[in-house]
């Protein structure tokens, strides 16, 4: 993929079919939007990372996972 990561290394749910993406784009791009978030996980994550002190917090909450698992 463009990223480099693989299928294997990203949970399935994460992924979208090229098909969708593209219909989203050009729908967006019909209704004059400058810019388009594709699929529902990713409109949830635009929206939770826009709330001040959230993304920081989830990362300190990540950390902390990490460390006692």
């Amino acid at each position: 993929d463009a990223m480099g990561t693989g299928r294997p290394s990203m949970p399935r749910f994460l992924w979208l079919r090229s098909e969708d993406v593209v219909f989203d784009s050009l729908r967006g791009l019909e209704e004059g939007r400058l810019m388009v978030v594709p699929g529902a996980i990713y409109k949830l994550a635009v929206v939770l990372a826009s709330i001040p002190g959230l993304p920081r917090l989830i990362k300190t909450f990540e950390y902390a996972l990490r460390r006692f698992l």
